[in-house]
C-alpha cells in the first residue's frame, strides 16, 4: 500500500511538472519568446497607478505586435494572428482589416509602394502590393530558398531604397538594398545580444535598436544605437528591462516596455531619463505587455501596440 500510495504521488508530480513546463512554453511562444528577467524598480508616473490584478478584457485584436505609419491619418499594425490591419488615428478602437497572412506576422514596413512583413513561419520579409483593396504578393527577402530569418521588425529608408530587419536567429539587424540583397549585418561580434525592435533616424543616418540583453554573462537590457556603416555609436541604459517597440525622432528616443508596461522618454545625446507615461494594467492609459509605439507629435500622444489587452492605446505625453 505503501509503494502505491508512493507511486501515485510520483506520477501527480510529474504530470504537475509537464503542465507547468507545458503553460510556460505556450505563454513564451504567445509572447515572442519573452522571458522575465530580475523585477527592477518601477518609474515613478504621474496620473497612473499600476493594477495588481487587472481584469482582461480581450480588444479588438488577439495578438497586436509592430506598427508603421501608413500615410499621415492611419498606420498598419500587424498581429501574430495572421492579420495585418489598418488603424486610422482618430479612431484606433475599430482597426480595419486590411490582409491575411499565411503564417505568423511580426514585423511591418511600408516603402512608399509595398507592405514589408516579417513572416515568422516562412522565415522571410514578403513583400505586398495594395491596390484596389487587393493585396499580391511579389517578392522575398532572403531571396534564396534556404536562407531563413526571423524578422523581429523592420524598417525602410526610402530616400536610400534600404531595408533594415532584426534577425532574431542570428541576432543582428540584416541591411538589404533595393534588389533585396544583403548587403551588410549590423551588431555582430557581441554588439547585440537579443535585439528586438529598431527605428531610423535618416535625417542623422542612425539605426537604434532595443535589446533585451543575457543575464546570464551579465549584458544588461539596453538601446544601442549605430550609424547606417554599422559602426557603434552610442549605448544607453537605465529604468528598463524588457525594451520592445522604439520610436526615435529629434533628439528623443521612445520606447515601450513590456515588463513594466510603460512608454520611456529618454534623451538621445545624454541617456537621461525624459518622462514616463502609462503603466501596467488593462483598464484606460494602463498597457499589458506592450510590443511597439509611435509618437504622434501634433497631438503630443502615442499609440501602443498592446498586446495582452489585444488593443491599440492612446496615451498622452506627460513632460515631467
Amino acid at each position: 500500500m505503501h509503494k502505491m500510495k508512493t507511486r501515485v504521488k510520483s506520477h501527480l508530480f510529474l504530470l504537475l511538472l509537464v503542465a507547468a513546463v507545458s503553460c510556460l512554453s505556450e505563454s513564451q511562444a504567445w509572447s515572442g519568446g519573452l522571458s522575465w528577467g530580475p523585477v527592477i524598480e518601477e518609474p515613478a508616473t504621474e496620473g497612473c497607478t499600476p493594477e495588481d490584478s487587472p481584469l482582461i478584457v480581450q480588444g479588438p485584436m488577439k495578438s497586436p505586435m509592430r506598427m508603421v505609419e501608413y500615410g499621415d491619418n492611419s498606420f498598419l499594425l500587424s498581429d501574430r494572428s495572421g492579420s495585418i490591419y489598418e488603424v486610422k488615428k482618430n479612431d484606433p478602437a475599430h482597426p480595419v482589416l486590411l490582409l491575411r497572412i499565411d503564417g505568423n506576422p511580426l514585423g511591418i514596413a511600408f516603402d512608399g509602394r509595398n507592405v514589408l512583413v516579417g513572416n515568422e513561419t516562412s522565415g522571410k520579409v514578403e513583400r505586398y502590393a495594395l491596390r484596389r483593396n487587393r493585396a499580391t504578393k511579389r517578392s522575398s527577402i532572403p531571396r534564396s530558398k534556404s536562407g531563413r530569418i526571423q524578422p523581429l521588425d523592420i524598417a525602410v529608408d526610402r530616400t536610400k531604397r534600404m531595408t533594415f530587419v532584426v534577425d532574431g536567429i542570428d541576432g543582428d539587424v540584416k541591411v538589404y538594398d533595393r534588389r533585396g540583397r544583403l548587403s551588410l549585418s549590423i551588431g555582430g561580434f557581441g554588439q547585440l545580444s537579443q535585439p528586438q525592435a529598431l527605428s531610423l533616424n535618416p535625417d542623422t543616418e542612425e539605426v537604434v535598436v532595443t535589446d533585451y540583453g543575457d543575464q546570464r554573462i551579465g549584458v544588461s537590457a539596453s538601446i544601442q544605437i549605430f550609424d547606417y556603416s554599422g559602426r557603434h555609436l552610442k549605448t544607453i541604459q537605465g529604468a528598463f528591462s524588457r525594451p520592445q517597440g522604439v520610436w526615435s525622432t529629434g533628439g528623443s528616443i521612445y520606447l515601450v516596455d513590456a515588463m513594466l508596461g510603460q512608454v520611456l522618454e529618454f534623451e538621445r545625446d545624454t541617456g537621461a531619463l525624459l518622462s514616463t507615461n502609462g503603466c501596467y494594467g488593462s483598464s484606460d492609459g494602463h498597457l499589458m505587455l506592450p510590443m511597439d509605439v509611435l509618437y504622434d507629435p501634433p497631438m503630443k500622444q502615442f499609440f501602443v501596440a498592446d498586446n495582452r489587452n489585444g488593443r491599440v492605446t492612446v496615451l498622452p505625453l506627460i513632460e515631467q
